[in-house]
């Protein structure tokens, strides 16, 4: 099957790679960037980020997904995973998001994305296991459209930004390992609303030692009716939280919900 049949949207440490979409935009926070870390701890862990250092794994084949049976009548979907790509590129999957009836969305998309070939990603020229994000686009002859699309992730703060949150937690820097995201909500849109919006709200949010948002606000709204439910969904948002020194610890990071933006 031709790679277009799945979007394939790789994290980043800090940084936007071109295919990265759910992670954000390229950070403008300078300095040298440090050696590549594992995370620690979870289900990424003894995986890597694609970022500085590593070169991310690259999509071989893709599978197309098969439309669960059950869902009647059917719906154009698409389903959020967060993957580890290990050396061999052998996938092992979980999902961040995906529409209800969430159980038949989960499995179809699981079974899909084990099926993938990559090449993996390496230091060097030695293979290491990543972590990836992927988006899996459910479509049938009778639902060929293309939903009303809403992803969001996380990027390192702007360099030098003012904000309220400062005082209560810095920006990643060199020695932490960044958080992940392992569960996700994105606001309920009405298509007769945001069929004509497209764009962003950014958001800059501090994540707890827990992996929780413990505060945030919004530094760019993007419409009246999305800018507040967005922010509500991304309050509910769980992380494997930023280490440093093998310890968890609070981060302020750069949040968006992207509304029919084209990846």
């Amino acid at each position: 099957m031709p790679s277009s049949l799945v979007t394939v949207l790789l994290t980043a440490a800090a940084v936007l790679v071109p295919a990265a979409f759910i992670q954000g935009r390229p950070s403008r926070r300078s300095g040298g960037a440090s050696a590549p870390q594992p995370f620690p701890t979870g289900f990424a862990r003894g995986a890597y980020r694609a970022g500085p250092g590593l070169r991310a794994p690259a999509l071989q084949h893709s599978a197309r997904p098969r439309y669960p049976a059950e869902v009647s009548p059917p719906i154009p979907a698409d389903v959020e995973v967060l993957a580890v790509i290990d050396e061999d590129g052998d996938v092992t999957a979980r999902v961040l998001v995906a529409p209800e009836p969430r159980e038949p969305f989960e499995r179809e998309a699981i079974a899909a994305v084990r099926k993938y070939v990559f090449e993996p990603g390496a230091i060097g020229d030695t293979p290491v296991p990543v972590v990836v994000t992927l988006l899996v686009p459910f479509r049938t002859p009778a639902a060929p459209i293309t939903p009303l699309r809403i992803v969001g992730g996380t990027a390192d703060p702007p360099a030098g930004v003012s904000s309220r949150l400062t005082a209560l937690a810095g920006a990643p820097g060199p020695g932490v390992i960044r958080p992940l995201p392992v569960s996700k909500v994105y606001p309920e849109v009405a298509p007769e609303i945001y069929a004509r919006v497209s764009g962003r709200v950014e958001m800059l949010a501090v994540l707890n030692a827990d992996g929780l948002v413990e505060d945030l606000e919004v530094t760019r709204p993007l419409a009246p009716g999305i800018d507040g439910p967005a922010v509500d969904a991304v309050r509910r948002w769980v992380f494997e939280p930023a280490m440093r020194d093998g310890r968890a610890v609070p981060v302020l990071v750069s949040v968006f919900v992207s509304v029919n933006e084209t990846p």
